[in-house]
């Protein structure tokens, strides 16, 4: 089986001073995608491959410049085409709680192209930040979606990690 996996990380405060660019994210491919996520032990127990498209993270930031955002959901989305014969499953790492100009929450508008491409049926799981803000059409686009539990988020590796093992 195979896993395409990636994370889209911007928690957006829409009063902070300043547009968050491309520049202001942490971005990982390849194997630095999968060691910087943490759950390659996840999917290496159930033998499954993994497939990485793109990890972005600007952690606590202000509204997502179009855009950064567009190059980086065309990047994941470009690896989800790529693969689409191949996937099995996509795993999720986001925020939930990001805002991109023009286009509202990022986080949502990732998930619904993706299932665009995918169709209603390929699993995609996700886990985010409890503070994060859902939709009706975003969760029930999904099979799994799980939150942090503590804050400060001292469970978050172990939270990716039960979502990764929950969508195996």
């Amino acid at each position: 089986m195979k896993i395409l996996v990636g994370s889209f990380t911007t928690e957006s405060n829409e009063k902070a001073p300043y547009i968050t660019r491309i520049n202001n994210y942490d971005i990982a491919f390849g194997d630095d995608l999968i060691n910087v996520m943490e759950i390659k032990e996840a999917f290496e127990e159930k033998q499954i491959e993994i497939i990485p498209s793109i990890y972005a993270n600007a952690n606590s930031a202000s509204v997502v410049e179009k855009e950064t955002f567009e190059y980086i959901e065309k990047t994941m989305l470009d690896c989800v085409k790529k693969y689409i014969h191949e996937i099995d499953g996509i795993y999720l790492h986001l925020h939930g709680g990001s805002k991109v100009e023009g286009i509202g929450s990022g986080d949502h508008h990732l998930v619904m192209e993706i299932r665009k491409i995918v169709g209603p049926y390929l699993p995609i799981a996700v886990s985010c930040d409890p503070h994060g803000n859902l939709t009706k059409e975003y969760v029930e686009s999904l099979q799994i979606i799980r939150s942090y539990r503590e804050s400060p988020h001292v469970d978050a590796m172990d939270t990716r990690r039960q979502v990764a093992k929950m969508l195996c």
